[in-house]
């Protein structure tokens, strides 16, 4: 797949057709003194009443980065809300402070609680899915199984389990990870250790070109949650890279948010206990 190629269809959901979604920009979600990068942008249904919520978290390895960077020649991520929203699922796209770590669940945090407060008013399910890539991918299966926030389902494209055993995966170009998450923190954000039979519904995908270490990280994740009877479900999506996870959703054949528009309807609908928001 040509560069271009694994660009298009994310371009092409660059903006909204007239009529077809409902789209607002930079909304606040820590209040009016918050940090520019405590601003979301909100796609849903044009009926929302009854919608499903997703909070899509991005990734971008803890540096300073703006969810729009790479909108302009990309579409990037708004083909992510648009292609969720004509699937009938409310999506927040957020932005947030990606360092340090306790920063950004913060951030994550406050945001859920911005969106379910939201969807109560205007009369959306009350099940909300976090959804993360790469290092989002990270803070949203963290904040979903250690956090205290009993999401209805994660997702996460591209993402991992451990910090630690990543930066360890990634040699010198890993040392910096090793900085935000000091080795005597390790144990508190490692995943794996916390999977068990009450853990939410989880699809984890990983593209066939990921990097080694994500793809190391994805099948470890699979070993513990077969262990620890975890209701992880593991994808592997053929022929695209770590960003074609995210920059072809939307597209003509879009299997990806096809599967994670199928598994936000289906754990919201799911009236188990563990699937409720908190």
């Amino acid at each position: 797949m040509s560069l271009i190629a694994s660009l298009w269809p994310a371009r092409t959901n660059f903006r909204p057709r007239p009529g077809e979604v409902r789209f607002e920009s930079d909304l606040p979600y820590a209040g009016p003194d918050g940090d520019p990068l405590q601003c979301l942008d909100l796609v849903s249904p044009l009926d929302a009443k009854g919608a499903p919520l997703v909070l899509f978290v991005h990734g971008g390895a803890w540096r300073k980065q703006s969810r729009r960077l790479w909108r302009p020649w990309s579409g990037l991520y708004t083909n992510v809300g648009l292609a969720l929203a004509r699937r009938g699922i409310v999506t927040a796209l957020l932005g947030y402070r990606q360092s340090p770590a306790t920063l950004a669940v913060d951030d994550v945090r406050r945001a859920a609680a911005w969106l379910r407060a939201w969807g109560s008013d205007v009369g959306c399910l009350d099940a909300l899915v976090l959804v993360g890539h790469s290092a989002g991918g990270h803070l949203v299966a963290w904040l979903g199984t250690r956090g205290g926030e009993s999401p209805a389902g994660i997702v996460t494209l591209g993402g991992f389990g451990c910090p630690s055993t990543m930066a360890q995966r990634m040699g010198p170009s890993g040392e910096r990870l090793a900085r935000l998450y000091p080795s005597d923190d390790a144990r508190q954000w490692n995943v794996r250790e916390a999977l068990g039979p009450t853990t939410p519904p989880w699809l984890a995908m990983v593209a066939e070109r990921d990097p080694v270490a994500i793809r190391a990280e994805h099948d470890d994740l699979t070993r513990a949650a077969v262990v620890a009877s975890a209701p992880v479900r593991a994808s592997l999506v053929p022929q695209l890279g770590h960003m074609g996870l995210v920059l072809t959703i939307g597209a003509e054949r879009d299997a990806i948010g096809a599967k994670v528009g199928d598994f936000v309807h289906e754990v919201a609908s799911d009236p188990s206990p563990h699937t409720r928001c908190g």
